[in-house]
């Protein structure tokens, strides 16, 4: 009886940071991913766990107190065991002299902050399949023929007198050539290398014997059975006593799975996760690129700006998860109809010329170059606008969508690349006043963006002078007793001309113009006089949550605004919840924290909105009077499809609770979702699965229907 193998050890990764929000987060996503994470709180602690835990691989911030990440990488190089270990550098400073100072330290890399927890750990398998690579051709010393095959490198040597070509074993393996007794020729080598790359790896080698130095290169070979795979070949010249040349002598590198890793990397980074298009800076870099390539080639190229008609609606119909099923659709019709318009440039190889991208939201782009005429991209966005009208299947319910799209071409309505898309967006935006479902060409006289942003302005202040902006309720449900506990009071806005005007316009608007102030108040006092009538039909304990932004939490005058409008609406200060972004936790932080201690004094609650999305600090739980988090509702979407959404949800509600914090989680939507949160023993939920926001008539009656 044998017995069994032992398993390959995790890779193991010390974290060293002073924030311990990171550290957990860390620990809870790069666990799921394989690793075995320890952890030290400062640099000090991290010195002596580098010696006791003997890492695969530092995680190493810059910002700490005492010892700085510089001052530690320093020290953990000069130990005996800390010279190879990869050292990756976390910091938030993007400046040439602090990216210098980090590898003259001895850093092997560097990752800015905010993290991106799926491309760190693609990271990470990177720089520790690197340092194996390098501890292994370390000890060729010792079994080079070993290390060579576990590494797939080879090394080679042709002796020029004979046209003999010596080489290792694993060089055999790696181009499945025969036994090592056979004699080689080059040649017989040479007819492996990929078709297209013979031509060029000979003449490196006949230029590096013609000047007695070397080549670096990086070609294909193509195994027996067919199989294509990149390689790395590196050789110099070796002479003899008389400078005769002898020989020509290197190694082989198979770098396929390093490629491949790479490419994996510049996707995530280059292309949109819901969709596989084409990114906001993909997008923007190639124009760029393409505006270089036209201004030499004399050539016409035009940027078609695309926004789905009434997206908004269907997401408010049938939930995000149904929008993001809509937005997919579009990018393969969008796709499709590249490849199929045979007004479509063509490449040589017979691809479309052309790039889709996906800026954000419901949001495309289209780059189209070497087009004969203008009026070219005028027949593509026609032919767009007519597939996209083709009705979609949605939750079992038949959704007709249109387009609206706006065209700039180049060089007539914009020099560079930020010009064109600014002008193809405004020409969409016209496009839209004329009806939607059409394309406009941008004309110079329109700059209808800016004027429409002007219009937009004095319509919304308008709106607040006359109170004509309208609150909307979301309720909470707590879990453990199945009852109605609160709502958050949402703003809506109809207008006369536009209808209705999404959230997601006109209150960044509020904030750049300095109208958040009175829309703050409007709100407050709207929500309050609403959450009033329910109290008086029997619902006295219900709980309101309003929002404040950033600029009304700097305003000298926010707490006698409140308080004024408590004392009018004789609305008991206890029952009302501010909700507070991490964002604005950091804008002055000390006058946040008098203000946020001030409603606490009077008995209102503070709410921390967006947990966990960038700005997240346990310091800042600790600093800062909070009574519930709120869970984002991109890591709640997570849930039952993202282990790592899962598991930063579970980690967030554990720490909450430890530390006596309510919870609350938005964007609910499914039953897997509410369970999910149920079984952790979540507080509260809100989200479509429960309701929608209801004017206030109709959340009178859900409330009593429900909480009865």
């Amino acid at each position: 009886m044998t017995s069994p193998e032992p398993s390959k050890r995790s890779s193991r990764l010390l974290i060293i940071d002073d924030d311990p929000l990171i550290r957990l987060l860390a620990c809870e996503r790069l666990g799921i991913d394989g690793f075995e994470v320890f952890e030290a709180d400062g640099g000090i602690a991290g010195i002596a766990a580098f010696s006791e835990v003997q890492p695969d691989l530092v995680l190493l911030d810059v910002e700490m107190p005492g010892m700085n990440g510089f001052e530690v990488c320093q020290a953990i190089r000069a130990t005996p065991s800390g010279s190879h270990v990869p050292i990756l550098i976390l910091t938030g400073r993007d400046d040439v002299p602090s990216i210098e100072r980090a590898y003259g330290t001895g850093a092997t890399d560097f990752v800015a902050k905010p993290l991106n927890w799926l491309i760190l750990a693609h990271r990470i398998r990177y720089m520790l399949r690197a340092s194996e690579s390098f501890i292994e051709v370390r000890s060729q010393q010792v079994r080079l023929d070993d290390v060579q095959q576990h590494a797939r490198l080879g090394s080679w040597e042709i002796d020029l007198r004979t046209g003999l070509l010596k080489p290792s074993i694993a060089f055999r393996s790696l181009f499945g050539l025969g036994g090592e007794d056979d004699l080689l020729f080059v040649e017989k080598v040479l007819d492996l290398v990929h078709p297209e790359d013979r031509a060029a790896l000979e003449s490196a080698g006949f230029q590096a014997l013609s000047n007695r130095d070397g080549f670096s290169l990086e070609h294909r070979i193509v195994g027996r059975d067919g199989s294509v795979r990149i390689v790395h070949s590196q050789a110099r010249v070796r002479t003899g006593n008389e400078d005769e040349v002898l020989a020509l002598e290197g190694f082989t590198q198979d770098i396929t799975d390093r490629r491949r890793t790479e490419e994996e990397i510049r996707f995530l980074a280059f292309s949109d996760s819901l969709t596989g298009l084409a990114n906001r800076v993909a997008f923007k870099l190639h124009l760029e690129s393409a505006v270089q390539r036209s201004a030499r080639m004399r050539g016409i190229l035009a940027v078609l700006f695309l926004d789905v008609d009434q997206f908004k609606r269907v997401n408010d119909t049938f939930g995000h998860t149904a929008g993001d099923r809509l937005l997919r659709m579009v990018s393969e019709k969008l796709s499709r109809i590249i490849h199929e318009c045979s007004t479509v440039p063509r490449s040589s190889n017979g691809e479309p010329d052309a790039l889709i991208a996906r800026l954000g939201g419901d949001e495309f782009t289209i780059l189209l170059e070497r087009l004969t005429h203008p009026s070219d991209a005028g027949v593509i966005a026609e032919r767009v606008i007519e597939a996209l009208a083709c009705p979609a299947w949605i939750e079992g319910h038949e959704v007709r969508i249109t387009a609206s799209i706006g065209i700039a071409v180049w060089p007539h309505d914009g020099a560079d690349a930020e010009t064109l898309l600014r002008n193809a967006d405004s020409a969409m935006y016209h496009a839209k006043e004329l009806g939607r479902a059409n394309f406009q060409y941008y004309r110079r006289e329109l700059n209808s963006h800016a004027l429409e942003r002007l219009e937009l302005e004095a319509n919304l202040s308008r709106a607040i002078q006359e109170d004509c902006l309208e609150v909307h309720f979301q309720p909470k449900l707590e879990i453990a007793t199945g009852k109605i506990a609160g709502c958050e009071a949402l703003v809506r806005w109809q207008d006369s001309r536009r209808g209705s005007v999404a959230p997601s316009t006109f209150v960044p608007l509020a904030e750049a113009s300095g109208l958040i102030l009175g829309l703050g108040e409007s709100v407050l006092r709207n929500a309050c006089l609403g959450a009033r009538t329910w109290q008086r039909n029997g619902h006295a304990d219900f709980r309101l949550a309003v929002n404040l932004s950033p600029a009304q939490i700097k305003d000298d005058r926010l707490i006698d605004t409140i308080d004024e409008v408590l004392r009018e609406t004789e609305f008991d200060p206890s029952l009302i919840e501010f909700e507070i972004t991490e964002s604005a936790l950091i804008q002055d932080e000390d006058r946040t924290l008098a203000a946020l201690h001030k409603l606490r004094e009077r008995g209102c609650r503070i709410s921390l909105d967006d947990f966990g999305t960038g700005y997240s600090s346990l310091s800042n739980l600790k600093r800062f009077p909070v009574d519930t988090l709120k869970i984002d509702r991109s890591f709640v979407s997570g849930i039952g499809v993202c282990p790592a959404d899962e598991a930063i949800t579970a980690a967030i509600l554990a720490m909450a609770q430890n530390l006596g914090v309510r919870v609350v989680a938005e964007g609910i939507e499914t039953d897997k979702q509410f369970q999910f949160l149920a079984d952790r023993k979540c507080d509260e939920v809100q989200g479509f699965l429960i309701s929608r926001p209801l004017d206030v008539t109709t959340f009178g009656i859900f409330l009593d229907e429900h909480n009865r």
